[in-house]
């Protein structure tokens, strides 16, 4: 997978499952089977896609959708 910092980007080997496990859920959140974010940059959101500070659109992924939208205090 490759990490993407606001200064770097860091190619790992390690599955994003194990790397998710790792990070603290209060300010991290997995949207897709292939994207984790940082909730710093959530700038805004839809029933489908997250909008980040740098103008980035991620998809929300079918099978994360119900607790993103929890986390967002979002009605299902």
């Amino acid at each position: 997978i490759i990490v993407h910092t606001p200064t770097q980007k860091i190619l790992t080997y390690q599955h994003i499952s194990h790397i998710e496990a790792e990070l603290p859920t209060e300010y991290f959140l997995r949207i897709h089977r292939s994207f984790i974010i940082g909730l710093k940059y959530l700038r805004s959101f839809s029933s489908t896609s997250i909008y980040l500070t740098n103008n980035q659109e991620l998809s929300i992924g079918r099978t994360y959708k119900d607790d993103v939208m929890k986390v967002l205090n979002l009605p299902l």
